[in-house]
């Protein structure tokens, strides 16, 4: 695969511009990992991609949620703005996939529903930058670093921490795991992992079937420590 820097696209430009007051101090940030995670799905689809809009818009939608409804659970909710947009503006997306690309760019192993080549391009994508390349999910370590210098981060990865506190009433440590159980999807409410109550950073632990095998050791970026045993295994 073949990595191009985007620093500029006119979709990108006329869906997330109407949201720049509603963003505030996070829009430049915002708009830096749109980019950024934009260069690598298009480096796993090519630039040239019959689905490339529709791309483009799910990455503009695709968090939107916590600051056009101020909630960490954002997954619904931005797929609801960009479903209001696309009707508001006629933009004419493809909805069903933006939805799935939105819905699933968290996901930790490979979707397999429709448009998956497009939902896993966004989802792998998503990963690299979320994780801030500490899983680079097959991209070689030159292609993230030009990406990561020629689009500044501008703070993004502090907003995310700064947001898990600031929209669950102060509690960062109550709102990160809102977002593990939400958005990451990784525990429902009858595996949700059980916290010493002196260890409330503690480490979660998962057995999950990944795209490539080892052992690896994730800092998130919504500051969990995740120690994720991969393999050959069944999909969680």
């Amino acid at each position: 695969m073949a990595i191009t820097p985007l620093t500029d696209s006119p979709t990108v430009e006329e869906m997330l511009t109407p949201y720049r007051d509603t963003i505030g101090g996070d829009y430049k940030g915002y708009r830096g990992h749109i980019y950024r995670v934009l260069s690598y799905a298009l480096g796993l689809l090519g630039p040239d991609h019959p689905k490339r809009r529709d791309v483009e818009a799910a990455l503009v939608f695709h968090d939107i949620g916590m600051w056009t409804d101020g909630e960490l659970a954002y997954l619904d909710p931005s797929i609801a703005e960009a479903r209001r947009a696309d009707a508001a503006h006629g933009y004419g997306l493809d909805l069903a996939l933006v939805e799935a690309a939105i819905q699933w760019h968290h996901k930790i192993t490979p979707y397999k529903g429709p448009g998956a080549e497009v939902v896993n391009a966004v989802r792998r994508a998503d990963w690299v930058d979320a994780t801030q390349s500490k899983f680079r999910m097959g991209f070689s370590k030159s292609d993230v670093a030009a990406v990561e210098g020629a689009i500044a981060n501008a703070g993004f990865h502090d907003t995310l921490q700064r947001l898990a506190g600031d929209l669950n009433g102060g509690n960062r440590i109550g709102g990160l795991m809102r977002v593990l159980r939400r958005v990451y999807k990784l525990y429902g409410a009858r595996t949700a992992p059980a916290f010493p109550p002196h260890r409330p950073h503690g480490q979660l632990r998962a057995v999950l079937a990944w795209e490539t095998p080892g052992d690896m050791q994730l800092s998130s970026s919504w500051g969990i420590t995740w120690m994720l045993r991969t393999g050959k295994g069944r999909p969680a």
